[in-house]
């Protein structure tokens, strides 16, 4: 967009130059025109460097979420597959054996997935709600500059309004997804413990499985900052705390402009 008249120039020349603004408000104090390319690489590499840090930092933040769900996945696995290998083993040694080496792992493998998650939510919990206010009041921003873009039919404030909305709201959806992702793999474990031939089993193992019903009976959602749960339903109060704050400038604004056509209107009087 930055290139667009540039571009414009070589394919549609017009008799004048058009016009070549800057998205970045900054101050280089030299003159913008004489050293517009020089500007334009300049922040150019700023924004590159700045999404690349955040491309990382969600990939990372990302890999560690799935590899949260892939160990509760695990613990779930071996939950089911322990009384199926009990009931299939003709050796009764064997089948406890079995059957005990299965629980005990699934319950050291669904701690590890709990120290993984509190770890992370302990870790970064002050930087992510950091992070969910300044990107609220921005999507609301950028929300009220789109409407207003489609208001006064600008087409460059529409797209890169557009643009800012689509990633802040891709941003908050993938939190929010894993943190639900974890809560479901984590019900599922309970699901699986419940559903097993458990009465087939001795009583140790019912005990074992009792154990880990009672650990995931509550269902477990990452908190952010004790205010903000990581769920479909936390992004849902997102969008509508978002959606508040984008009502409030919009009556700010009009109440503005009101205020300042009733005094146009008493200084025509006058």
């Amino acid at each position: 967009m930055e290139m667009l008249p540039c571009i414009l120039d070589l394919i549609f020349p017009l008799n004048e130059t058009r016009s070549r603004e800057f998205y970045a408000v900054t101050e280089y104090f030299v003159d913008k025109r004489t050293y517009y390319y020089p500007i334009l690489c300049h922040w150019l590499i700023g924004v590159s460097f700045g999404g690349f840090v955040v491309i990382a930092t969600c990939t990372f933040q990302i890999v560690f979420l799935e590899h949260i769900c892939g160990l509760l996945n695990i613990a779930s696995y071996r939950i089911e597959r322990s009384i199926d290998e009990y009931t299939l083993c003709n050796s009764a040694h064997k089948k406890n054996c079995v059957a005990h080496r299965n629980i005990i792992a699934a319950v050291n493998i669904h701690r590890k997935a709990f120290k993984c998650s509190e770890l992370m939510t302990n870790t970064f919990n002050p930087f992510i709600f950091l992070i969910i206010l300044i990107g609220v009041l921005s999507a609301s921003l950028n929300l009220f500059q789109l409407l207003k873009a489609i208001i006064l039919r600008n087409v460059k404030e529409l797209i890169s309004s557009t643009i800012f909305i689509g990633m802040h709201f891709i941003l908050m959806f993938l939190g929010n997804y894993y943190g639900q992702k974890i809560t479901d793999y984590n019900n599922k474990i309970f699901k699986n413990a419940y559903n097993v031939q458990w009465y087939k089993a001795p009583i140790k193992i019912q005990k074992l499985l009792l154990i880990i019903m009672q650990n995931t009976t509550m269902p477990y959602i990452l908190s952010i900052g004790n205010l903000i749960m990581a769920s479909v339903e936390g992004f849902a109060k997102i969008m509508l705390t978002t959606y508040k704050y984008v009502s409030i400038l919009l009556y700010g604004n009009l109440f503005y402009a009101i205020k300042i056509m009733k005094k146009s209107i008493q200084l025509d009087e006058m």
